[in-house]
């Protein structure tokens, strides 16, 4: 008896684990004020349920637009499934700010996604905005 309830603690066990990774990416590490940003999260591997993101409140970043991809691919006979959320952030400021805080949650367990750092520059609109209302002003005052 003792035999068979190890064997079933162990097959349970395994039923409920997860082997998956956690990769992050940026389509580029430096932008300029008034750019959009994209930052992906991509969950791979052997998922038995639907891994959950905690998105942080970020300071010095607005999220534009979200959304989740989910994969479920059996062409290598293993089953593989993957979730991908995409976020386009704009940056609130300039200098050297990071995107942090981020947590997934699967199998009961969280996990942090690496902090990723953005370089941001000064908006190049606002030279061109600044050049056409010095532009005006100069031809205001000739009148």
């Amino acid at each position: 008896m003792k035999y068979f309830l190890i064997l079933l603690l162990l097959v349970t066990s395994s039923l409920y684990a997860q082997e998956f990774s956690i990769e992050y990416s940026i389509d580029r590490e430096s932008i300029s004020l008034g750019e959009v940003l994209k930052y992906k999260i991509l969950i791979a591997g052997d998922l038995k349920a639907t891994p959950t993101l905690n998105i942080p409140k970020l300071q010095d970043f607005n999220i534009i637009s979200n959304r989740k991809t989910s994969k479920f691919n059996t062409s290598t006979g293993d089953a593989v499934s993957s979730v991908e959320f995409i976020f386009m952030l704009a940056p609130l400021k300039e200098g050297s700010l990071e995107i942090s805080g981020f947590k997934v949650e699967a199998g009961g367990i969280k996990y942090d996604v690496e902090t990723v750092e953005i370089k941001v520059g000064k908006s190049k609109n606002n030279n061109l905005s600044e050049k056409y209302s010095d532009s005006l002003e100069s031809k205001n005052s000739k009148n």
